[in-house]
């Protein structure tokens, strides 16, 4: 069976581009393995420095400075507690005040839509009047009045 020799050519040519991109992949997953290690170690190490660096002898780590035996701690929940009630506060206020803008512009729109009712009514009564007075005017132009 005659193969052309272009069909060769293109087929080995696929082939070898096929496992370039394997071998891309496969670089990439080692790459990424690699650097998830190394970050896994870098954590551990981290950990390990934490652990060494004890606070004031106490055995207690930088992370348990939360803890409620710790010495800081109640102060640290004085001024977080202030805090919280330093933003209702703030939240509060700003509802407040949101509220009572939205009631001036609606108030501000009722006046408006009040004042162009008034306007409708004042022209339809100049509307009949001048009406009336074109039907008169008319009928005395028709009649000869």
């Amino acid at each position: 069976m005659f193969v052309p020799h272009a069909v060769v050519n293109e087929g080995a040519l696929k082939a070898d581009l096929f496992e370039m991109s394997m071998c891309a992949v496969q670089r990439d997953v080692e790459f990424a393995r690699a650097r998830f290690v190394e970050r896994r170690e870098s954590s551990r190490r981290v950990v390990e420095t934490e652990k060494l660096n004890l606070i004031e002898g106490h055995g207690i780590m930088p992370s348990d400075a939360r803890h409620p035996n710790h010495a800081g701690w109640a102060k640290e929940k004085q001024r977080r507690d202030a805090e919280r009630a330093c933003e209702r506060e703030r939240a509060r206020a700003d509802r407040e005040q949101a509220r009572a803008e939205r009631a001036e512009v609606e108030a501000e729109r009722v006046r408006r839509e009040a004042a162009e009712r008034v306007e409708v009514e004042r022209r339809k009564r100049w509307t009949v009047k001048i009406g009336n007075l074109c039907r008169g005017v008319w009928g005395i132009l028709v009649r000869g009045r």
